[in-house]
Parts: C-alpha cells; sequence; structure tokens
C-alpha cells in the first residue's frame, strides 16, 4: 500500500497563516504548560494569572466598555469576566503575532516540521487533561454522591449545574463510563498511530461535556470548548481521509508518522 507523505509540498498562503494563527493561540492559551505540572501548589499559576490583571482591567474599561471592574482573578471556573477578556487578548494578540510572522517569513514553503512538533505538543497538553478529568470521575473525586441534604431538597430549587453535579454524583457506572472514555481518549493520543482514534472518541466525549456545560451553565465553558478544539486540530490531517472510510465507503492510505526530515 503507498505511503502517503506531502512533505515537499507547499503550503497555501491561507494553510501556513491558520496554522500559525492556530499556533500562536493555543501556545498562548496553554501557557504555564508544561512548567505548571510541577507547580502542585498553584504558585507559577497564580502569579502569571496576575500579571494579566492590569491588562485584562485595562481592556476590559477601555475597549470593551465592561460597566465594573474586573478584580476577580481565575479560581477554577474557567467562565469569569476575566478569562473572557483574557481570550478576547488571547484572539488580538494572536492576530497580530500571525500577521507579523507573515510578513517576516512569507517565503517559507511549508511548516511540516514545525507542525509535527506542534502537533505532539498539543496532543500530550490533552492527554495531560484527559487523563486527569478521566481519572476524577473513575475514582468519583469530581462528583460526589449527593448528601443528604442535597436528596431532601427540592428539585425545583437546584441550580442547572446543581442538578448536573446530583446526577452525575449518583450513578458510578456512568462516571466509570464517561470518565473512562476520557482516560482512553487519552491514552490514544500518547501513541502516533492511535492518535486519530483518540481524537475521534474525545470529539464525541467532549462534545457532550461541552454541551452539558452550556446548556446546565457548568463554569467551565471556555475550558472544555478549548479541549474540544484541539481534538479537532489533531483529527484535521487525517480528516479526509476519516470521511473516505467512514463515509464515501473508499480505501485510503496509510501515513508516514515519523519526524519530517527538511531537504
Amino acid at each position: 500500500m503507498e505511503i502517503m507523505d506531502g512533505r515537499d509540498r507547499a503550503w497555501s498562503r491561507w494553510q501556513k497563516f491558520a496554522f500559525r494563527f492556530v499556533a500562536v493561540y493555543f501556545v498562548i492559551y496553554v501557557f504555564p504548560f508544561p512548567i505548571d505540572i510541577f507547580d502542585t501548589n498553584y504558585v507559577m499559576s497564580q502569579a502569571y494569572a496576575k500579571l494579566w490583571l492590569s491588562p485584562v482591567q485595562w481592556v476590559g474599561k477601555y475597549i470593551l466598555q465592561i460597566p465594573y471592574d474586573i478584580t476577580t482573578l481565575p479560581n477554577g471556573s474557567g467562565d469569569t469576566t476575566f478569562n473572557y477578556v483574557q481570550v478576547f487578548i488571547y484572539i488580538n494578540l494572536t492576530l497580530f503575532i500571525s500577521l507579523l510572522w507573515s510578513v517576516l517569513k512569507r517565503k517559507r514553503v511549508n511548516y511540516d516540521i514545525l507542525h509535527f512538533w506542534f502537533r505532539t505538543f498539543i496532543r500530550y497538553y490533552l492527554a495531560t487533561a484527559m487523563l486527569s478529568y478521566g481519572f476524577a470521575k473513575v475514582f468519583k473525586t469530581q462528583f460526589p454522591f449527593p448528601d443528604l441534604n442535597d436528596l431532601l431538597s427540592p428539585v425545583g430549587e437546584a441550580s442547572p449545574m446543581g442538578l448536573v453535579w446530583r446526577y452525575m454524583g449518583y450513578s458510578y457506572g456512568y462516571n466509570i463510563f464517561i470518565g473512562g472514555a476520557e482516560v482512553l481518549g487519552g491514552l490514544l493520543l500518547l501513541f502516533r498511530r492511535t492518535v486519530t482514534a483518540g481524537s475521534l472518541v474525545l470529539i464525541g466525549t467532549m462534545t457532550n461535556v461541552a454541551i452539558i456545560n452550556f446548556c446546565f451553565d457548568v463554569p467551565v465553558k471556555l475550558y472544555s470548548t478549548h479541549l474540544l478544539l484541539m481534538a479537532f486540530f489533531l483529527l484535521l490531517p487525517d480528516m479526509n481521509r476519516v470521511i473516505k472510510f467512514l463515509f464515501l465507503n473508499k480505501p485510503t492510505e496509510s501515513v508516514n508518522l515519523s519526524l519530517p526530515i527538511q531537504n
């Protein structure tokens, strides 16, 4: 069977710009990963968040015209005003850097090697996040069983998020199912040969998680959406092959998974 290897092909202008934008944005978004893995007391994460306080406050007040002061730093909830303004800054900063990069490297033919390493970086970041969330469900530390007060409270008094936490906490079997899917997807991302399978598993799993977060007002909307986008990014190089195999009933070729060599 023929092995596909498009390493010598030139990327289009829009492909190069799209890659620059995605690479810059995700690097900014996940920083200080992977350094923060060793930051068990969150000292570095909190110090990094404080560095953003003045820029976020200024943009919120003078650019977005938010009618109140932004004083709450990230605190485990990913949907504070601080986080939304920060993402707004990320997008604009990414656009500026990507345009500048495009001007300085306008003669660059492709980014095969950088794409390989960036894709590796993202799949390990996503795998780390999925294993963390997955094992928290499998060992049932994220959703505790409803206590007596929860069981005696009228359902109508519960917040949308409270309903989610109670039904997730009630069933250990469902925790194992959904947590197991996250663990499986995370493990599959650790190996080149199974990245496509892991991406497909996580797209299904994280779509469900993101929809629950949006529909039940769980304040992890931004983070779950970004994790879902990362799974799509990892699947993108194999999208054509997946469509051929799953939807068009056509044969597809294998790809070269090794590190591209610069000619």
